[in-house]
C-alpha cells in the first residue's frame, strides 16, 4: 500500500480531517492476537464489537488456563471466537450430576461423585441385578431374589 501525505495546507477544517481519518485504513489492534481485518477508522467501532480475537476469560471459577485474576495478563485469556469451544472442554464447568441426584458439579469433581452418589447404580452381589445405591440395602433386604431368606 503506497501512502501519501496530505500536506498541511490542504486541510481546511476540522471536517476534511475527519473525513480524512476515516477513509484512512488501519489494522484491528487484536492483529498480534491473529485478527488481519484491515478498516477505516469509523469501520473499527462496529468490528472491534463483533471482533473474535477480542480477548475473552472464561467464567467458570478457578479456572486456571483463561481466568481474569485482575493482574491484566493477556497471556491468560482467549480469543473470543475461542471461548464456546473451551467452555465444553473446561474442567471447572458446572454440570448437574447425570445419575439424577440434582447436585451441581464442578466436571473436574464428577469421577469422585460418581463413586458415592447415592443415586449411581451398582450391581446387586447376589443376584446381579442394577440398583441404586441408596436402594440397594432395600434392595437385598425384601427385593432380591436370590437372598436367602430363613424360615421363622
Amino acid at each position: 500500500m503506497v501512502r501519501v501525505a496530505t500536506p498541511v495546507n490542504d486541510i481546511q477544517s476540522f471536517g476534511d480531517l475527519n473525513n480524512l481519518m476515516n477513509i484512512q485504513e488501519i489494522h484491528c489492534r487484536f492483529q498480534d492476537r491473529g485478527c488481519s481485518a484491515v478498516l477505516t477508522v469509523q469501520e473499527m467501532r462496529t468490528h472491534e464489537s463483533n471482533c473474535g480475537y477480542v480477548p475473552a476469560w472464561c467464567p467458570n471459577d478457578g479456572c486456571p488456563r483463561f481466568s481474569n485474576d485482575q493482574s491484566g495478563f493477556e497471556s491468560l485469556s482467549i480469543n473470543r471466537r475461542d471461548l464456546e469451544a473451551h467452555m465444553t472442554q473446561c474442567e471447572w464447568r458446572v454440570l448437574r450430576c447425570r445419575f439424577g441426584c440434582e447436585e451441581l458439579l464442578r466436571f473436574n469433581q464428577m469421577e469422585a461423585h460418581n463413586i458415592s452418589c447415592p443415586y449411581a447404580s451398582v450391581v446387586c452381589e447376589k443376584c446381579g441385578e442394577s440398583v441404586q445405591r441408596h436402594a440397594i440395602e432395600r434392595h437385598i433386604r425384601e427385593e432380591c431374589s436370590l437372598v436367602v431368606i430363613p424360615c421363622e
